[in-house]
């Protein structure tokens, strides 16, 4: 008689299709619970992977999870869980080979999920580091926020994810693949008139094209922080340097 893990490895290996029962009967049963399995897996993975799957279409998207999750099944019943290593499967997936930009759309779409799932955690609230005396401060050390994800994507990832998720052909055709890495420029403004359009006109008038731009106020609208998307190493440091003309504190990520 075999031992319990034994059995689960068999059932395991079954389910992935790996293996085969003993016999006919047997095997008609494995296959309902067989289709259940991955069909219950791949759903999970169209539900984290939504642009992936309308870049690629329903059925190639279900024949590449299905590779996938024969490599890697899950390790836990939270299924939200599920599928941090399908990017990195695209970028090396053959039959993808020709969209070099899959798997930094999926690494995108990941750390969205991620965002979206994280559990709650205490913000930081700057006042409370008023507070502290030199030697408390030089012990104080920042953990990021569980929504928060640190990317370093070569393709205009974030573009893409987008135009595909509003089903914008206009805006996926003029996207510049050939563009390089988008970065991201932070930089401390004055909260007064002119300042954003002063910036953008600086810009565009260097030819310097700004994929996209967020404006956080200061709590008491003194000031702000302005971040730039910019695609191109040589485009970023330009703009870069043309911000930093302005007199305006600037960092390129």
């Amino acid at each position: 008689m075999p031992a319990l893990l034994e059995l689960q490895q068999a059932l395991r290996a079954q389910l992935l299709g790996e293996a085969l029962p003993p016999d006919q009967a047997s095997a008609l049963r494995v296959a309902i619970y067989r289709n259940t399995c991955l069909s219950t897996l791949v759903n999970a993975l169209r539900l984290s992977f939504p642009a992936v799957q309308r870049l690629v279409g329903a059925d190639f998207f279900e024949a590449a999870a299905r590779e996938f999750i024969r490599a890697s099944v899950p390790t836990s019943a939270y299924l939200n869980d599920y599928g941090a290593d399908f990017p990195g499967f695209l970028s090396h997936f053959a039959p993808a080979a020709g969209l070099v930009y899959l798997g930094d759309v999926a690494r995108l779409e990941w750390a969205v999920n991620r965002a979206l799932h994280a559990g709650d955690a205490p913000r930081l609230e700057p006042t409370g580091l008023t507070r502290l005396d030199e030697a408390a401060l030089s012990r104080v050390s920042f953990t990021a926020h569980p929504a928060v994800t640190l990317l370093r994507l070569e393709s205009p990832a974030d573009a893409i994810w987008r135009s595909v998720l509003e089903q914008n052909d206009a805006a996926m055709a003029a996207i510049d693949l050939t563009g390089g890495p988008v970065h991201e420029l932070r930089a401390s403004v004055p909260n007064r008139p002119g300042v954003i359009a002063e910036i953008a006109l600086a810009l565009g008038g260097a030819g310097v094209n700004i994929l996209d731009m967020v404006l956080s106020p200061s709590q008491d609208n003194s000031q702000g922080i302005v971040a730039l998307w910019i695609a191109g190493e040589r485009h970023a440091s330009r703009a870069e340097q043309l911000v930093a003309d302005l007199g305006f504190p600037v960092v390129k990520g």
